[in-house]
């Protein structure tokens, strides 16, 4: 065994092959993905340009379009608790309606039958149905049914991996270009609103993607058996356009996901999603479900409505980069934000492993620079190079909306330097410690095998400023 470490030894001892062995191994484990940490690196990166450059302060007037009918807590206080008779969700929306808006997203799953329905009164109470209709109770899933289907309305469903024996049947709004379904996220089952809201003018899913407790990015398609799936925010651009149907392709060139919804065209991942460039939610107008309920004054002619839940005890608040309880309907504005904003972002695998590659070689040659230079090179033309890679990062994000995974590229560039850096300085120190011990050693043997007198060592101190170590 002391044979084998004896003949790597000097390795270990050069400072430039320490920060060499440091770099090639740091790659390898970039370049493998070892615990995803290239999925980490880029999360990062996304966050903190995010953070710096929040949409709206690239996009300030694009949020004006948009309006978020809350269902916050003032409206459950006056209104009843959650949730609502249909009736009275069917007057939310009526209500929103008479204003002429572009398209009204109802983000709210509504999958069983209103426990409000005059049958199921009639059974709690122990009174025969006829009693109650006769008093003019009405099955409020119908009003709301005739109010999805007589205004432009987009309902919202669910995917699902739980087997459901219900019809799943949804009409399929998508006319495909090419074989572009086998890149799609496909579902095995679909959770479904009841079945008066099929009728609604568009129906879009609300599933959504979590990592380390952030949302950073949605699906915005998917499959289901033969047919395409849009999102909630898709459809909704669609019924906002009195378009048809939604044209989808897959760009050869890029493998991105490419869908035409009246004049907008969506650019999406190989997978059909949608990395989010946040904004804050205080960007778009937000009224009170109750307001609108009582007194209707608002503005909403040839705007996008959605309305959703942003009470606190409703459990549709998410975090992002930005804000940390975010409704879920303002999700699905931003979507429609970026999408006609033609904001979108994207990362390129092969493009970071060049770059990483590039980081490491850079690493090794200032590891060169330092063992064989003056330090000061190395620590003039290391900060260029930061700086110039930060410029980088941040101008590729706001001119193409590309995310370069900048903090494990100066990992890569950093790692190795230190190392070196480090490992010169211990080794220097090591060197420093050895002469003095080397120098009181020969000074001990010095004065054990030659003493001097008291006297002579006297004379010589005060003729000549000279001291010898006794």
């Amino acid at each position: 065994m002391l044979k084998h470490f004896n003949k790597i030894k000097p390795l270990i001892a050069n400072p430039f092959w320490m920060g060499t062995s440091v770099s090639t191994l740091l790659l390898v484990f970039v370049l493998l993905n070892v615990f995803n940490i290239s999925e980490h690196g880029l999360n990062v990166s996304l966050d903190l340009m995010t953070k710096l450059y929040p949409f709206e302060k690239l996009y300030p007037e694009n949020s004006k379009q948009f309006v978020f009918v809350s269902i916050d807590d003032a409206s459950i206080t006056e209104f009843g608790q959650w949730p609502w008779p249909r009736q009275l969700t069917a007057k939310l929306v009526n209500k929103v309606a008479e204003k002429k808006p572009a398209a009204i997203g109802l983000d709210i799953l509504i999958t069983e039958k209103d426990r409000f329905a005059p049958d199921n009164i009639a059974k709690t109470l122990n009174l025969p149905l006829s009693t109650l209709t006769s008093a003019g109770a009405q099955d409020g899933d119908v009003i709301l049914g005739k109010s999805a289907s007589s205004n432009p309305v987009v309902t919202a469903f669910a995917l699902s991996n739980e087997e459901n024996k219900r019809n799943q049947r949804i009409t399929n709004r998508f006319v495909t270009v090419g074989d572009v379904q086998d890149a799609l996220p496909q579902t095995n089952s679909l959770l479904m609103p009841i079945g008066s809201l099929l009728n609604a003018s568009g129906n879009g899913f609300v599933n959504t993607y979590k990592t380390e407790g952030l949302i950073r990015e949605t699906p915005m398609v998917a499959r289901s058996k033969d047919a395409i799936l849009p999102s909630l925010s898709l459809d909704l651009l669609r019924v906002a356009q009195g378009a048809k149907n939604h044209l989808i392709k897959l760009d050869d060139t890029t493998q991105s996901i490419l869908i035409k919804t009246g004049e907008v065209t969506t650019e999406l991942s190989e997978n059909g999603t949608m990395i989010y460039h946040h904004g804050h939610l205080n960007r778009f107008k937000t009224i009170s479900a109750s307001n609108i309920l009582k007194n209707n004054n608002e503005n909403l002619e040839g705007k996008i409505v959605i309305i959703g839940s942003a009470a606190s005890g409703l459990g549709d608040l998410h975090s992002t980069s930005l804000e940390d309880d975010m409704p879920g309907p303002l999700f699905h504005l931003q979507s429609i934000d970026q999408i006609l904003a033609h904001r979108f972002i994207s990362y390129h695998i092969a493009f970071d492993r060049l770059i990483f590659i590039f980081c490491a070689a850079l690493s090794v040659l200032f590891s060169f620079l330092i063992v064989r230079t003056k330090l000061h090179y190395t620590l003039i033309a290391l900060p260029v190079v930061i700086v110039s890679m930060i410029g980088l990062t941040i101008y590729s994000f706001l001119s193409t909306g590309l995310i370069f995974n900048a903090p494990i590229a100066l990992g890569l560039l950093l790692t190795g330097n230190v190392v070196t850096y480090s490992s010169l300085i211990g080794q220097r120190f090591l060197t420093h410690r050895a002469i003095q011990k080397d120098i009181e050693e020969a000074t001990t043997i010095q004065s054990v095998l030659f003493p001097r007198s008291e006297e002579h060592t006297s004379e010589l101190q005060s003729r000549f400023g000279i001291s010898y170590a006794v």
